[in-house]
């Protein structure tokens, strides 16, 4: 295809629950359609050297949307993009931008909420650049590279979940992993396959999956995406209902109030959408009853965010595997929770901070890269300096508060 003929072209690509109804129609322009949720690896690498005229990107969540950028990176250029979040307004805690791109200037930029609810960002630049680079911007944060000496390998789709907040990210076959268009992947990058590499293939690559060469069954668990799951919009209430996590006939993981009503289906990725949670910030504490060792995966990739969020957890007999998949302090953290505790909302708060705090702190993006890096022996940014504040003059408090520093846990203050 010539050069001419592309920029003819315009791109729709899809993600989550997106309706005929939600797609905008592009008259007069041949468009090219991305179903992200349906094509594979080799559908969207014929496009990665295309130049489109405009872009438009309908994800149902925005969760959905940060999940996405992967794939992006493999869907070309454009100065013209437009961003469709479909059941979300823009939250508080999140600012659109497009972010700094090289040599490039931002002609247009607008965030409005449509009437039938959601958000669109279109944004116009002054040349095209890659879609990838534009819609992180436009997702709320361009934060540093969390590990800058570790660059990820895809071996499959199913390892997006995986890599969401890290963005030195490519894609190698699985038959390629060495070597991949003259790119050698050396034993310091990290091979990540979702569906798990062949037990007797000694290629250096590192396992997001059971049994990964790291050894640790954390990293079994998709990193909690912190950019659309994180506390914000706690609601420290006097809630009275419950819900819990019930395993259904189907297979799914479904959440379900004490009074039988549902709160939803949990899909199958585990990846929980902005509206669940809020509903989920309605309720006193979700309640885990024994499911079979097989969803504990699963169980663990749900758990881990429904804790970021704020939500008190109470986990009535914890599996082996589940165990470890969380890791001993978050087990710790849930496993003492008691529902009776709960019933005050002071002391409700407290144990959705001790929850949220373990949850962040093993399974949070940030936590999760950094902790990789280091264990293969990568460069890691110290984590921000925090600084403390002392609200009083008097100088027989001075005592008091140096005691109430040093009880403090994280490792940088001034």
């Amino acid at each position: 295809m010539s050069s001419q003929t592309a920029v003819q072209r315009v791109l729709l690509v899809t993600t989550g629950k997106v309706g005929p109804d939600d797609i905008p129609p592009k008259a007069g322009a041949a468009e090219v359609r991305v179903d992200l949720d349906k094509a594979a690896l080799g559908e969207l690498t014929v496009h990665a050297e295309e130049q489109f005229a405009s872009a438009t990107v309908v994800a149902s969540t925005w969760a959905r949307l940060r999940a996405a950028l992967a794939p992006l990176r493999l869907l070309g250029t454009t100065a013209d993009v437009t961003v469709r979040v479909l059941r979300e307004p823009v939250e508080a805690g999140r600012a659109p931008t497009v972010g700094a791109l090289p040599r490039t200037r931002v002609v247009r930029f607008s965030a409005s909420s449509p009437k039938g609810g959601g958000t669109t960002l279109e944004t116009f630049l002054s040349r095209a650049a890659p879609l990838h680079d534009v819609v992180r911007g436009m997702t709320g944060q361009w934060p540093r590279l969390l590990a800058p000496g570790l660059r990820v390998a895809l071996a499959d789709r199913d390892a997006e979940r995986f890599v969401i907040g890290h963005s030195d990210v490519r894609y190698v076959g699985v038959d390629d992993a060495i070597d991949a268009g003259g790119m050698t992947v050396p034993m310091a990058e990290i091979v990540v396959a979702g569906r798990g590499l062949s037990p007797d293939d000694d290629r250096p690559q590192v396992r997001f999956a059971s049994a990964n060469p790291l050894g640790d069954p954390q990293l079994a668990v998709p990193p909690v995406d912190t950019v659309v799951v994180n506390p914000i919009g706690f609601d420290n209430g006097n809630h009275s209902s419950d819900a819990t996590i019930e395993l259904a006939p189907s297979g799914h993981l479904v959440l379900r109030k004490d009074d039988g009503s549902s709160l939803g289906r949990i899909p199958r990725d585990g990846l929980l959408p902005g509206p669940q949670l809020r509903r989920l910030r309605k309720i006193r504490a979700v309640t885990v009853d024994p499911l079979p060792p097989a969803q504990d995966l699963a169980l663990a990739t749900v758990l881990t965010q429904v804790a970021a969020a704020g939500v008190p957890l109470v986990v009535k007999e914890a599996t082996e595997g589940l165990r470890r998949a969380l890791g001993p302090d978050m087990t710790a953290a849930i496993t003492a929770v008691q529902p009776a505790v709960l019933r005050d909302p002071v002391r409700r708060e407290a144990a959705s901070i001790r929850l949220r705090r373990e949850a962040l702190r093993h399974h949070g993006t940030a936590a999760r890269w950094r902790e990789v890096g280091r264990r293969l022996g990568q460069p890691v940014p110290d984590e921000p300096l925090v600084s403390v504040v002392l609200t009083t003059r008097r100088p027989y408090s001075i005592d008091t508060a140096v005691r109430q520093i040093a009880q403090q846990i994280y490792p940088r203050l001034e």
